[in-house]
């Protein structure tokens, strides 16, 4: 026949063609035994195991091969230690120990995805947050100095002038009143104290009465010395001042 010559695939075929119902059994049951879980969800897997258990003669021992190709197909270590620690495991509880295991992993990637990108917005929103502060911080530095003087107001508290919120008196201790936030030069009770003790000096005028009254007496000498001219007093009186 020149099978040596054929593909094996080709072989396989020839074989099944020729070969008694019970050789066909076998093979499907060699099948059926050999099952390809690779990177496969668990629902799709069991279709096909129960798809190539339909050609095969298991009669009742139908539920046990099912289980059995469950827990040796499975990839996943940990979830067959599970279904081995079973003491009476049954083909409806290696489904659902599978079932559940696979959609557990499922949310657990979904998670972990979700809180990366969560992770990477809160970074992104920081990093525009500190780029904003830093601009900011830049254009205060580089300010001309006339602007920054126009900023800056003078404290009553510490006596200086300096940009707003930023007093270095704040926090402080006045050493002349024990009072806070602000420094003892600039300090309030002094500030009152020294205005109730202040002294108002007074300035006296010199009283020009007793110049005029001795006027008139060197007036009136003056007249009784010269009696003849009594009569000139009326017209153009003399006021001398000592």
């Amino acid at each position: 026949m020149g099978l040596e010559t054929k593909p094996e695939a080709r072989k396989i075929a020839l074989l099944l063609t020729i070969a008694v119902p019970q050789a066909i059994e076998v093979f499907n049951t060699f099948v059926f035994d050999s099952p390809d879980w690779q990177h496969k969800p668990f629902n799709s897997f069991l279709t096909d195991l129960r798809l190539k258990a339909q050609s095969c003669n298991f009669a009742s021992l139908k539920d046990s091969m099912f289980r059995d190709q469950i827990v040796f197909g499975v990839e996943d270590k940990k979830v067959r230690e599970r279904l081995l620690r079973e003491i009476e495991l049954t083909l409806a509880g290696a489904i659902k120990i599978c079932q559940v295991s696979e959609l557990s992993q499922k949310h657990v990637r979904t998670f972990s995805e979700m809180s990366a990108v969560a992770m990477a917005q809160v970074s992104d929103s920081t990093a525009a947050v500190g780029a904003v502060s830093y601009q900011r911080r830049r254009r205060i530095q580089t300010r001309p100095a006339q602007q920054l003087e126009d900023v800056m107001i003078g404290c009553k508290r510490c006596g200086a002038r300096h940009m707003p919120k930023q007093c270095p008196a704040f926090g402080k201790q006045c050493s002349s009143c024990q009072g806070k936030n602000h420094f003892a030069k600039q300090c309030f009770s002094k500030r009152k104290e020294g205005k109730r003790g202040k002294t108002v000096n007074l300035v006296e005028e010199p009283d020009l009465s007793d110049t005029f009254f001795v006027g008139m007496v060197n007036c009136e000498s003056e007249q009784i010395k010269n009696p003849d001219n009594v009569n000139d007093v009326t017209g153009e009186d003399k006021w001398i001042a000592p």
